[in-house]
């Protein structure tokens, strides 16, 4: 059974730099119990051809070699290559955490969560070379303020990572590994994280937890975030809270 102290690493949302997440990593180390080292997994940019296995391959760069017992930290889009690190290295992977993420299953793409509607249409139109620019920060509700903050943080994603499924070997590492938890941010009904949340009420083998704030959690509430992962830690290592 782990018992930790675990290395965490953190997979940004879609279009994501790792900048967007220092404030998280800074509020993590107010919690060293169960804490042996934080990284962020930094996303290929300017790439059209980087497809969920070299984003998956830029989380197992981000865990360090002598990290024996990880945890992934995957925010939206981030579970997709969260999950397939994780099925690469199952024996070192002691928990999963989505913070208002998809939950795929086996085949199933980001596009396939808005199958029937204008956006994976419009998505496809849009993309330039193969690329996704980022776009407005606006659409996840943050303040005018927050909003325009945040641009510097953003950068081109390839549109294949968006078109490839989950492969097999990823949704079993989900089945597989013993600690899970999933922080919900709220948003509509329809919204593919709030759905992957109302599927997990009454689940004993997950810790399911409304956080109140939008999308961009990391950004608007870090604290709040770094408290809640360090909750999820300490039930990892077989403590309380």
């Amino acid at each position: 059974m782990a018992r930790g102290p675990f290395h965490l690493t953190i997979c940004p949302g879609a279009w994501s730099a790792p900048s967007q997440w220092l404030a998280v990593q800074d509020s993590l180390l107010r919690y060293p119990t169960h804490l042996s080292g934080v990284t962020c997994a930094d996303w290929p940019t300017d790439d059209a051809s980087a497809g969920l296995e070299a984003h998956a391959e830029a989380v197992l760069s981000a865990v360090p070699d002598e990290a024996e017992q990880v945890i992934l930290l995957a925010h939206s889009f981030g579970a997709y290559p969260a999950l397939e690190a994780a099925a690469q290295v199952s024996d070192r992977v002691k928990g999963l955490a989505f913070l208002d993420a998809f939950l795929p299953s086996e085949g199933q793409s980001v596009l396939d969560h808005s199958a029937g509607r204008r956006g994976a249409d419009q998505m496809r139109a849009d993309a330039l070379n193969g690329l996704l620019l980022p776009p407005d920060p606006g659409i996840w509700n943050l303040d005018p303020a927050g909003a325009e903050a945040l641009k510097p943080h953003l950068r081109p994603q390839a549109l294949l990572s968006f078109e490839q499924g989950l492969s097999a070997a990823a949704s079993q590492a989900l089945d597989q590994v013993s600690h899970k938890a999933f922080l919900n941010a709220g948003g509509h009904e329809n919204s593919p994280f709030r759905q992957a949340f109302d599927q997990l009420e009454g689940r004993a083998d997950w810790f399911a937890l409304q956080i109140d704030g939008g999308h961009m959690l990391n950004v608007e509430r870090p604290a709040a975030v770094a408290y809640w992962v360090a909750q999820f830690l300490s039930m990892a290592a077989g403590k309380g809270f």
